[in-house]
């Protein structure tokens, strides 16, 4: 990665539609998108559940992870609050779509932003340029 060049944001969004929109909303904004649909159906796990440790969120800035997964989904397993602590031992910068500020009130001010499920685009890029270094 050249000096100039900003470091990719992973993007776990399990929609095709919602993750095209998003992932082009951060690519427009000149940033390198890499996408992931996170644990899907029939065991709703993936590599960073499974794991505990997403090969992908390494070389990421920023990670924007949509926690509304399916219905049927969380009556299994809250897989969404899972995922999310994966992300955050990590200690990157977390944007959390579909949930509220209720996740804040463990003092993760300073790296968690969470935002409604389908953000307007302004709210979301302005998260995205607050969280991302560079």
């Amino acid at each position: 990665m050249s000096a100039t060049a900003r470091a990719p944001i992973l993007l776990v969004e399990h929609d095709e539609r919602r993750s095209a929109l998003f992932g082009g909303w951060i690519q427009d904004a000149g940033y390198e998108v890499l996408a992931c649909p996170g644990p899907s159906a029939p065991g709703y796990s993936c590599i960073g559940s499974r794991e505990g440790h997403c090969p992908l969120v390494d070389p990421a800035s920023l990670v924007v992870l949509d926690l509304s997964f399916s219905p049927e989904a969380t009556i299994r397993a809250p897989i969404d609050i899972d995922l999310l602590d994966v992300y955050l031992l990590t200690g990157k910068r977390i944007i959390a779509l579909g949930r509220g500020d209720d996740l804040l009130a463990d003092g993760l001010e300073n790296q968690l932003i969470t935002l409604e499920r389908m953000p307007d685009r302004g709210d979301f890029l302005a998260a995205v340029h607050s969280s991302s270094p560079g």
